[in-house]
């Protein structure tokens, strides 16, 4: 379970080289994102769409989909003024994996709660 990263994180549709990303410490709730750094972000998990590891040219980040755009994740283990930053694939694989599986419990209490009366 994660309960807190460290974390770079950029808001854009696409990562590039020349991006600066900016530093906080995650945390992922049962009905929410949270991000608390230089920018603070929270994002509702209803308002999640995806969540997946991906391979860019800059290293392994978590992509997550949502309805304000695109956040990237990294996971890291040294970060020099979010300039050099040496990524953790690990941490960036096991965080992946728990979006998925709070974007799909929040889909299924959302999905009992339409069906009863």
């Amino acid at each position: 379970m994660i309960d807190s990263l460290k974390v770079i994180y950029l808001e854009a549709e696409e990562l590039r080289l020349k991006d600066k990303a900016l530093s906080g410490r995650l945390s992922l709730h049962r009905d929410s994102l949270t991000i608390v750094g230089e920018s603070s972000v929270q994002i509702p998990l209803a308002a999640i769409r995806e969540g997946e590891l991906v391979f860019s040219q800059l290293g392994h980040f978590v992509r997550v989909l949502h309805a304000g755009g695109t956040l990237w994740l990294g996971a890291y283990r040294l970060n020099l003024w979010g300039w050099f930053v040496v990524l953790n694939k690990s941490a960036n694989r096991r965080l992946a994996e728990r979006v998925q599986e709070l974007i799909s419990q929040s889909r299924e209490l959302d999905q009992d709660s339409s069906d009863r009366p």
